[in-house]
């Protein structure tokens, strides 16, 4: 009879109810580049690879899971529970004001097992795939009466990603794999126009107020799949190679639309403000279906490893955002993306019993994305450096470590230039969840 050991259940058990009572609070980080489709898309991976930059498609390992590639998922041969969290530091520089933001979220929660050791393995998880968060303000003189508009945007959602993995050995090092993901979430903007206008009559200040807002609520929902391969060839005893591809299908999202058009009136002396007529509301859209449709994604791997010491990663990504559709037909002026990563992960002595250092997986690599989002005739470009580490805990787990410094977008041609600093810290717990029990 095979049972769980008890000690693995008891802590994955802890493990899911914090981060699911965490995700319930969380924030993500907020970007005005958010604004824009269904906002920012989440790169995928684990504080593995986000140490290496982001890179790992051909990066096979018993320890972590691979959640870039499916088909590295076969080289698993432990029953694995990942979860990783974030905290974000972001600086925005208009080259006239500067702000800051400081958010948390929660990056991961990931489950894989074997069902035959380095030949076939599962994995079920949940990462956010979009995030919108974002607050604009301007302000236009009008130029009569003394008249001001003021506009605000804000927008905040998501969109969540449920993940079921398969990943196969077909032949020697040959590898194959299959991702199916449920994509849900909402996404809720408001934007408003504000006139304002002042007057003096008879000594007294009288001021004017007209406001004409839009209310969005969209809720998304379908089915994506990815397609991995993966061949790894020996050279000789120490050294190794894996060429690794994905192919995300393009999705037609579901969606379904919520829209009201509101104005309000308002009227008084100085400061003090009464509404001078009701509030004049329109429907323009109540569930009413949609779709949105997300391109297909390519992605190219290659990695190099010695002596399961050192592995270096570089991994490209093409996506052609020319063809994304919003639920109105537009694409919202999207360009086509590139993302390049690369990276390395030493671990000195992964069996040292004496030298706890020599255990620790050390990382670092960087990554340069060209960006879907295109303003004022300028592409947005990210540059980043990314470090980790993982830190034995027990027999077979590990506490990671992982950051990410980076710079996006410039503050030329009425851009908002993003420096930020990101921290990652996750645990993995590793184990062989099935005994069998002997009998004397």
């Amino acid at each position: 009879m095979f049972i769980p050991k008890t000690r693995t259940t008891v802590a994955l058990a802890i493990s899911f109810f914090i981060c699911f009572s965490f995700l319930a609070q969380a924030q993500v980080g907020s970007s005005p580049y958010s604004a824009k489709g269904i906002g920012e898309i989440n790169q995928p991976g684990l504080i593995n690879n986000i140490g290496m930059g982001g890179a790992g498609l051909g990066y096979g390992s018993t320890w972590y899971i691979n959640t870039l590639n499916p088909a590295m998922l076969s080289y698993n041969a432990l029953s694995t529970f990942e979860v990783g969290l974030s905290t974000e530091i972001k600086n925005s520089n208009d080259g006239t004001i500067r702000t800051q933001n400081i958010t948390g979220n929660i990056n991961y929660l990931s489950f894989a097992f074997p069902l035959y050791a380095n030949k076939w393995s599962m994995a079920v998880g949940m990462t956010p795939y979009s995030s919108v968060n974002y607050d604009l303000i301007s302000t236009q003189n009008v130029g009569f009466d003394g008249a001001t508009v003021t506009y605000t945007y804000s927008g905040n959602g998501g969109i969540n990603q449920y993940y079921f993995t398969n990943g196969f050995r077909i032949y020697k090092g040959l590898s194959a794999g299959i991702k199916a993901s449920l994509l849900y979430g909402s996404v809720s903007r408001d934007n408003n126009a504000v006139l304002s206008r002042y007057d003096v009559v008879d000594d007294v200040e009288v001021t004017a107020v007209n406001t004409t807002g839009m209310i969005e609520r969209t809720t998304y929902s379908d089915l994506g799949i990815t397609l991995g391969l993966a061949y790894r060839q020996k050279l000789n005893d120490n050294h190794a190679i894996t060429l690794a591809a994905t192919y995300d299908l393009e999705g037609n999202m579901n969606a379904k639309l919520y829209k009201e058009l509101e104005t309000r009136n308002y009227q008084g002396t100085g400061q003090v403000l009464y509404p001078v007529d009701t509030v004049t509301k329109n429907i323009i859209a109540n569930n009413t279906a949609a779709k949105t449709v997300i391109p297909a994604k390519l992605g190219l791997g290659l990695t190099w490893a010695w002596k399961n010491k050192l592995y270096v990663s570089s991994d490209v990504y093409l996506q052609d955002w020319s063809q994304f559709q919003n639920t109105e037909g537009s694409n919202e002026d999207f360009q086509n993306s590139l993302l390049w990563a690369t990276g390395a992960e030493f671990t000195p002595n992964s069996t040292s019993v004496r030298r706890y250092l020599e255990r620790v997986s050390y990382r670092a690599g960087f990554s340069y994305e060209r960006s879907p989002f295109y303003y004022n005739g300028t592409q947005v470009n990210e540059f980043g450096i990314n470090f980790g580490a993982s830190f034995p805990i027990g027999r077979l787990s590990n506490l990671n470590m992982g950051a990410h410094i980076g710079q996006r977008g410039t503050t030329n041609n009425g851009l908002i230039q993003e420096n930020f600093y990101k921290i990652y810290l996750g645990i993995t717990f590793n184990d062989k969840w099935f005994n069998r029990r002997q009998f004397d």
